[in-house]
């Protein structure tokens, strides 16, 4: 590592500068005034970045649902939020703990219509997960996406599964035995507001 250590340093004509001093204390500019220590309270014009709340909803239970070919809500996973102002963010995060007992995938909603999905092609379904085929054990999968708020009403997002057959929630439906190898997950979702 380096260093570079100076008690002064001045303009390239020699004038002005700074004086560092030598034990603890302000840094001294040479026309008599000081430049402070920042504390943080001396930063002013910086936007962005603040969150407003966090709303969110956590499941416990494990259950199933026979959906054939077809998106449905996942019991426990929605969660409301009223935004301060149409301009800020939501950041939704979940982590949805299931598994099929033949293809399935997931998506969020707003108001009950797909958000954060991918482009349209064909009769391929629409999802903010690839599609996966889990029946043994199950896997949890995380979903993130960046939403305008646009409003200051109430919104409600969920978590939406789509299966070939069957899913089950926060446990592999495949293998179920009341065994000390097999398992019971959580699954949960956020709704965090950003300025």
């Amino acid at each position: 590592m380096s260093e570079i250590l100076v008690n002064t340093i001045k303009k390239a004509d020699g004038t002005g500068g700074l004086t560092v001093p030598t034990t603890a204390g302000d840094i001294v500019v040479s026309s008599g005034g000081v430049l402070p220590a920042l504390d943080g309270s001396a930063l002013t014009g910086l936007a962005g970045g603040t969150v407003k709340q966090i709303q969110g909803a956590s499941q416990p239970v494990a259950g199933s649902a026979q959906l054939s070919q077809s998106w449905g809500d996942l019991s426990g996973l929605s969660v409301s939020i009223t935004p301060e102002s149409t301009s800020n963010k939501i950041l939704l995060v979940a982590m949805v703990s299931i598994s099929y007992n033949n293809n399935g995938s997931l998506r969020f909603t707003k108001d009950n219509s797909p958000i954060g999905v991918g482009n349209s092609a064909g009769s391929r379904q629409q999802t903010t997960t690839q599609d996966a085929n889990v029946v043994t054990n199950g896997t949890t999968f995380t979903l993130v996406h960046l939403d305008d708020a646009g409003t200051t009403s109430a919104i409600t997002y969920k978590v939406q599964a789509w299966a070939y057959d069957y899913y089950g929630l926060n446990y592999a439906y495949g293998n179920n035995q009341d065994v000390n190898y097999r398992f019971r997950a959580i699954s949960n979702i956020y709704a965090i507001e950003v300025e």
